[in-house]
Protein backbone atom coordinates (compact mmCIF):
# COMPACT_ATOMS: atom_id res chain seq x y z
CA UNK A 1 0.00 0.00 0.00
CA UNK A 2 1.21 3.49 -0.87
CA UNK A 3 0.00 6.30 1.36
CA UNK A 4 -1.19 9.30 -0.67
CA UNK A 5 -0.90 12.39 1.49
CA UNK A 6 -3.15 15.27 0.57
CA UNK A 7 -2.07 18.91 0.42
CA UNK A 8 -4.23 20.01 3.37
CA UNK A 9 -3.94 17.52 6.14
CA UNK A 10 -2.05 14.36 6.98
CA UNK A 11 -3.37 11.63 9.24
CA UNK A 12 0.10 11.13 10.72
CA UNK A 13 -0.54 7.40 10.98
CA UNK A 14 2.32 5.04 10.16
CA UNK A 15 1.62 1.90 8.22
CA UNK A 16 1.48 -1.09 10.55
CA UNK A 17 4.36 -3.55 10.27
CA UNK A 18 3.54 -6.81 8.46
CA UNK A 19 2.17 -9.45 10.80
CA UNK A 20 4.51 -12.39 11.37
CA UNK A 21 3.01 -15.81 10.89
CA UNK A 22 3.40 -18.09 13.89
CA UNK A 23 4.68 -21.61 13.20
CA UNK A 24 1.80 -24.05 13.07
CA UNK A 25 -0.79 -21.27 12.98
CA UNK A 26 -3.97 -22.03 11.02
CA UNK A 27 -4.76 -19.49 8.32
CA UNK A 28 -8.02 -19.57 6.43
CA UNK A 29 -7.61 -20.22 2.68
CA UNK A 30 -8.54 -17.44 0.27
CA UNK A 31 -11.48 -19.45 -1.10
CA UNK A 32 -13.27 -19.18 2.26
CA UNK A 33 -13.73 -15.42 1.78
CA UNK A 34 -17.34 -14.27 1.59
CA UNK A 35 -17.75 -12.90 -1.96
CA UNK A 36 -21.11 -11.55 -3.09
CA UNK A 37 -22.88 -13.00 -0.06
CA UNK A 38 -21.90 -16.64 -0.81
CA UNK A 39 -19.27 -18.40 1.27
CA UNK A 40 -17.15 -20.57 -1.02
CA UNK A 41 -16.34 -23.77 0.87
CA UNK A 42 -15.38 -27.41 0.34
CA UNK A 43 -18.08 -30.02 0.83
CA UNK A 44 -18.52 -31.28 4.39
CA UNK A 45 -17.52 -28.02 6.14
CA UNK A 46 -20.95 -26.45 6.51
CA UNK A 47 -20.82 -26.17 10.31
CA UNK A 48 -17.38 -24.52 10.20
CA UNK A 49 -18.53 -22.09 7.50
CA UNK A 50 -21.62 -21.16 9.49
CA UNK A 51 -19.52 -20.55 12.60
CA UNK A 52 -17.11 -18.32 10.71
CA UNK A 53 -19.92 -16.35 9.10
CA UNK A 54 -21.70 -15.85 12.40
CA UNK A 55 -18.75 -15.01 14.66
CA UNK A 56 -15.68 -13.98 12.69
CA UNK A 57 -16.81 -10.90 10.77
CA UNK A 58 -14.79 -8.29 12.74
CA UNK A 59 -11.63 -10.43 12.76
CA UNK A 60 -11.91 -11.21 9.05
CA UNK A 61 -12.35 -7.52 8.17
CA UNK A 62 -9.28 -6.71 10.28
CA UNK A 63 -7.17 -9.32 8.48
CA UNK A 64 -8.28 -8.05 5.07
CA UNK A 65 -7.47 -4.47 6.10
CA UNK A 66 -3.96 -5.55 7.15
CA UNK A 67 -3.45 -7.15 3.74
CA UNK A 68 -4.58 -3.93 2.05
CA UNK A 69 -2.08 -1.91 4.13
CA UNK A 70 0.68 -4.27 2.99
CA UNK A 71 -0.25 -4.17 -0.71
CA UNK A 72 1.88 -1.44 -2.40
CA UNK A 73 -0.41 -1.41 -5.44
CA UNK A 74 -3.34 -0.10 -3.36
CA UNK A 75 -2.93 3.59 -2.54
CA UNK A 76 -5.11 5.10 0.18
CA UNK A 77 -5.67 8.84 0.25
CA UNK A 78 -5.26 10.61 3.58
CA UNK A 79 -7.47 13.52 2.47
CA UNK A 80 -10.98 13.82 1.01
CA UNK A 81 -11.76 14.76 -2.62
CA UNK A 82 -13.75 17.80 -1.46
CA UNK A 83 -10.81 19.22 0.51
CA UNK A 84 -12.79 19.23 3.75
CA UNK A 85 -10.79 18.22 6.84
CA UNK A 86 -11.20 14.42 7.13
CA UNK A 87 -10.85 14.25 10.94
CA UNK A 88 -10.12 10.55 10.72
CA UNK A 89 -12.65 9.73 7.99
CA UNK A 90 -10.15 9.53 5.11
CA UNK A 91 -9.54 6.24 3.30
CA UNK A 92 -6.17 5.60 4.94
CA UNK A 93 -7.48 6.03 8.47
CA UNK A 94 -10.61 4.00 7.66
CA UNK A 95 -8.40 1.03 6.75
CA UNK A 96 -5.95 1.51 9.62
CA UNK A 97 -8.83 1.62 12.12
CA UNK A 98 -10.37 -1.50 10.59
CA UNK A 99 -7.02 -3.33 10.80
CA UNK A 100 -7.07 -2.60 14.53
CA UNK A 101 -10.57 -4.02 14.95
CA UNK A 102 -12.27 -0.62 15.16
CA UNK A 103 -15.14 0.77 13.05
CA UNK A 104 -14.40 3.33 10.33
CA UNK A 105 -15.29 6.97 10.94
CA UNK A 106 -17.78 8.77 8.71
CA UNK A 107 -17.62 12.50 8.03
CA UNK A 108 -19.94 15.00 9.67
CA UNK A 109 -20.52 17.65 6.99
CA UNK A 110 -22.96 17.93 4.09
CA UNK A 111 -25.17 14.83 3.96
CA UNK A 112 -22.68 12.72 5.93
CA UNK A 113 -24.24 11.31 9.13
CA UNK A 114 -21.13 11.28 11.33
CA UNK A 115 -20.47 8.42 13.71
CA UNK A 116 -18.77 5.23 12.56
CA UNK A 117 -19.50 1.98 10.72
CA UNK A 118 -17.76 -1.42 10.37
CA UNK A 119 -16.32 -1.95 6.88
CA UNK A 120 -17.86 -4.86 4.99
CA UNK A 121 -15.48 -7.77 4.38
CA UNK A 122 -16.83 -8.41 0.85
CA UNK A 123 -16.02 -4.82 -0.05
CA UNK A 124 -12.51 -5.11 1.45
CA UNK A 125 -11.96 -8.38 -0.39
CA UNK A 126 -13.07 -6.76 -3.65
CA UNK A 127 -10.53 -4.00 -3.11
CA UNK A 128 -7.77 -6.59 -2.66
CA UNK A 129 -8.86 -8.77 -5.57
CA UNK A 130 -8.68 -5.88 -8.04
CA UNK A 131 -4.92 -6.28 -7.71
CA UNK A 132 -4.45 -9.88 -6.54
CA UNK A 133 -6.78 -11.42 -9.14
CA UNK A 134 -6.96 -8.83 -11.93
CA UNK A 135 -3.60 -7.05 -11.64
CA UNK A 136 -4.81 -3.44 -11.33
CA UNK A 137 -3.13 -0.80 -9.21
CA UNK A 138 -5.72 1.59 -7.79
CA UNK A 139 -5.99 4.68 -5.62
CA UNK A 140 -8.91 4.73 -3.19
CA UNK A 141 -10.29 8.23 -2.72
CA UNK A 142 -13.22 7.55 -0.38
CA UNK A 143 -14.65 4.72 1.72
CA UNK A 144 -16.87 5.61 4.71
CA UNK A 145 -15.84 9.27 4.77
CA UNK A 146 -16.97 12.20 2.64
CA UNK A 147 -20.36 13.68 1.76
CA UNK A 148 -22.36 11.59 -0.72
CA UNK A 149 -26.02 11.01 -1.60
CA UNK A 150 -28.35 10.70 1.41
CA UNK A 151 -28.79 6.95 0.99
CA UNK A 152 -25.22 6.25 -0.13
CA UNK A 153 -23.68 2.83 0.34
CA UNK A 154 -20.58 4.65 1.63
CA UNK A 155 -22.39 5.34 4.90
CA UNK A 156 -23.10 1.62 5.42
CA UNK A 157 -19.42 0.67 4.98
CA UNK A 158 -20.05 -1.23 1.75
CA UNK A 159 -18.66 1.16 -0.90
CA UNK A 160 -15.44 2.78 -2.05
CA UNK A 161 -14.36 5.15 -4.82
CA UNK A 162 -11.37 4.86 -7.18
CA UNK A 163 -9.84 7.97 -8.75
CA UNK A 164 -6.67 6.49 -10.30
CA UNK A 165 -5.99 3.18 -12.09
CA UNK A 166 -2.41 2.09 -12.82
CA UNK A 167 -1.37 5.64 -11.86
CA UNK A 168 -3.70 7.15 -14.50
CA UNK A 169 -6.53 9.49 -13.51
CA UNK A 170 -9.96 7.97 -14.13
CA UNK A 171 -11.62 9.55 -17.17
CA UNK A 172 -13.57 8.62 -20.28
CA UNK A 173 -10.28 8.33 -22.18
CA UNK A 174 -8.22 6.40 -19.63
CA UNK A 175 -8.68 3.08 -21.48
CA UNK A 176 -8.97 1.23 -18.17
CA UNK A 177 -12.13 2.14 -16.27
CA UNK A 178 -14.38 -0.19 -18.28
CA UNK A 179 -12.08 -3.13 -17.52
CA UNK A 180 -12.05 -2.31 -13.79
CA UNK A 181 -15.82 -1.92 -13.75
CA UNK A 182 -16.23 -5.32 -15.44
CA UNK A 183 -13.91 -6.90 -12.85
CA UNK A 184 -15.89 -5.34 -10.00
CA UNK A 185 -19.10 -6.83 -11.37
CA UNK A 186 -17.47 -10.29 -11.30
CA UNK A 187 -16.45 -9.63 -7.70
CA UNK A 188 -20.09 -9.31 -6.63
CA UNK A 189 -20.65 -5.55 -6.58
CA UNK A 190 -24.29 -4.49 -7.03
CA UNK A 191 -23.71 -0.79 -7.85
CA UNK A 192 -20.93 0.32 -10.22
CA UNK A 193 -20.78 3.85 -11.63
CA UNK A 194 -18.02 5.56 -13.59
CA UNK A 195 -17.28 7.71 -16.65
CA UNK A 196 -20.46 7.88 -18.70
CA UNK A 197 -22.65 8.05 -15.58
CA UNK A 198 -23.77 11.43 -14.23
CA UNK A 199 -21.18 13.05 -11.94
CA UNK A 200 -18.70 10.17 -12.29
CA UNK A 201 -16.41 11.49 -15.01
CA UNK A 202 -13.34 11.25 -12.78
CA UNK A 203 -13.95 8.35 -10.43
CA UNK A 204 -15.46 4.88 -10.16
CA UNK A 205 -18.00 4.24 -7.42
CA UNK A 206 -18.54 0.62 -6.39
CA UNK A 207 -20.79 -0.89 -3.70
CA UNK A 208 -21.81 -4.23 -2.27
CA UNK A 209 -25.21 -5.02 -0.73
CA UNK A 210 -26.00 -3.75 2.76
CA UNK A 211 -26.11 -6.16 5.69
CA UNK A 212 -29.75 -5.23 6.38
CA UNK A 213 -30.77 -5.96 2.78
CA UNK A 214 -31.96 -2.38 2.20
CA UNK A 215 -30.32 -1.88 -1.19
CA UNK A 216 -32.77 0.61 -2.66
CA UNK A 217 -30.73 3.17 -4.63
CA UNK A 218 -31.18 6.93 -4.17
CA UNK A 219 -34.06 8.49 -6.09
CA UNK A 220 -33.56 10.07 -9.52
CA UNK A 221 -33.01 13.55 -8.04
CA UNK A 222 -30.25 12.21 -5.80
CA UNK A 223 -28.66 10.36 -8.71
CA UNK A 224 -28.39 13.53 -10.78
CA UNK A 225 -27.32 15.80 -7.94
CA UNK A 226 -23.69 16.70 -7.34
CA UNK A 227 -22.10 15.79 -4.02
CA UNK A 228 -18.88 17.08 -2.55
CA UNK A 229 -17.12 13.71 -2.49
CA UNK A 230 -19.01 11.70 -5.12
CA UNK A 231 -22.14 9.56 -5.21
Amino acid sequence: MKIEYGPRESSGIDRPAPRERIAGEHTEPRDMVNIGGVLNQPEGLLSLAQALKATATPAKSAELAKKILNTPEITLRSDLPSGNPPRGSDSLTNIVDTSEGKPALRSDYGTAPGGSVPLDKRMLNGMLELHDKYGFSVRISSIAGGSHSKNSFHYSGTAFDIDRINDIEVSKKDGLHDKVMAALKKLGAIEILGPGNANHDHHIHVAWSRADGNDEPPNEQDQLAKYEDGY
